[in-house]
């Protein structure tokens, strides 16, 4: 009986373990399963991200593509009214000798910077002054100096009492000196234009995207606005996209800065476009220099409303799909007409509720003329916190130096 009880004590034993073994390696199957099915939904999101980032740059590209065959025409709007879509745009006689004061309806940032009134004699100014400086209060080449600086907590808290972003490393803390007032925030302005890489890759940039600009010493996160670089008028036309083979004029705020100054300019760590465009990681996207510092100048963003002929007669025409209804019609009645062919106009009155006008030109109208409305509204650059430091551990640095500025 002993002997019985031993041999079915064994049998027992050994069926559990069959069963624990068993169970052991279902777990390690069920754990795998896991592991690979989150592996492949990690592999669907960024191949998801990756499509959506190849679909907005498709996008963009036909948009900036759009923009140069036809600049600034926009759509009017059917579920808004057009006197309320363009309330604060306005028509101008002519572009060059109609007169839009430079201090009218100031954005609240106007109030954070330094309007200087004519950079390039306070630069001279500032030059001169620095020349006549005496030799004991001006450090000598090849000699050692203590500079003692006060810093805020969040700087010391990122770099270390001895200037590095990781201390084991040691990396050192460049100083740079400045010339006079280039330590006031303004408006700067440069003159920018596309590399011979990013059109290659047929890069679309379009205003206020976020840049990374190197002027000098200087690393400025920014989000330019580009207008038209026309030297000899006192307006200037906004331009949508920094098309390839054309000299624009970037505007930012920034600290002042004295000429001459040249610019590189890259896309941010982390862009989707370096990742789908490839190649464009480190790589500079625009170069220029530096144009002006000026808070007056006046850029303009023009919209041109268009409609079509639907009867002409001599100087004649019946206008439609510019407006419609009747009260848009007549709020935007002063405005002058212009063609693409170069007639002139305006609108006598409305015909219908359906936004159908009787227009009056100075001259005979073609039945394949576009009749077009221009309108204007200033646009000033987005404000963006300037960035001096590399790395996305000084974003608390950023963003306190950001409400100091």
């Amino acid at each position: 009986e002993g002997q019985e009880e031993e041999e079915e004590d064994e049998g027992m034993s050994s069926g559990e373990k069959v069963v624990a073994d068993e169970s052991g390696a279902a777990d390690a199957a069920m754990e795998t399963d896991s592991i690979g099915s989150m592996e492949r939904e990690a592999e669907g999101i960024v191949l998801a991200e990756e499509e959506a980032a190849r679909l907005k740059y498709m996008q963009q590209r036909l948009a900036r593509d759009e923009d140069a065959r036809f600049p600034d025409e926009v759509d009017t709007p059917l579920h808004q009214p057009a006197r309320v879509r363009f309330a604060r745009f306005r028509g101008l006689k002519s572009f060059r000798s109609s007169p839009w004061h430079p201090q009218e309806n100031l954005p609240a940032e106007y109030g954070r910077i330094h309007q200087f009134e004519n950079w390039n004699s306070i630069q001279r100014h500032a030059l001169q002054e620095q020349a006549y400086e005496v030799e004991e209060n001006v450090a000598l080449v090849g000699s050692y100096v203590r500079i003692v600086i006060l810093i805020p907590d969040a700087f010391q808290t990122l770099f270390g009492t001895n200037g590095s972003l990781n201390p084991p490393l040691t990396r050192p803390l460049v100083l740079a000196g400045l010339n006079l007032f280039e330590n006031r925030l303004s408006v700067v302005h440069f003159t920018i234009s596309l590399t011979a890489a990013a059109e290659a890759a047929e890069l679309a940039v379009r205003g206020k995207q976020a840049l990374v600009f190197h002027c000098g010493f200087r690393r400025m996160v920014c989000r330019p606005i580009f207008s038209e670089d026309n030297r000899l008028s006192a307006k200037h036309r906004l331009e949508r996209y920094l098309q390839p083979g054309r000299q624009c004029v970037a505007s930012i705020y920034a600290p002042a800065l004295h000429g001459p100054a040249p610019l590189l300019a890259f896309l941010l760590d982390g862009d989707p476009l370096q990742a789908t465009l490839g190649g464009l990681q480190g790589v500079p996207v625009a170069s220029g220099a530096l144009l002006n510092v000026d808070p007056n100048r006046v850029i303009l963003k023009k919209v041109m409303l268009t409609g079509h002929p639907f009867k002409c007669h001599k100087r004649k025409a019946v206008v439609r799909w510019m407006f419609f209804n009747a009260e848009d019609i007549r709020w935007f009645k002063p405005i002058e007409l212009h063609t693409k062919f170069g007639r002139k106009g305006h609108i006598r009155d409305s015909l219908g509720t359906h936004g159908y006008m009787k227009c009056y030109f100075d001259g005979p109208i073609l039945q394949h003329d576009t009749v077009c409305m221009s309108l204007y509204k200033r646009s000033f650059p987005k404000w963006a916190a300037s960035s001096y430091f590399v790395g996305a551990a000084a974003h608390a640095l950023n963003a306190e130096t950001g409400k100091a500025l």
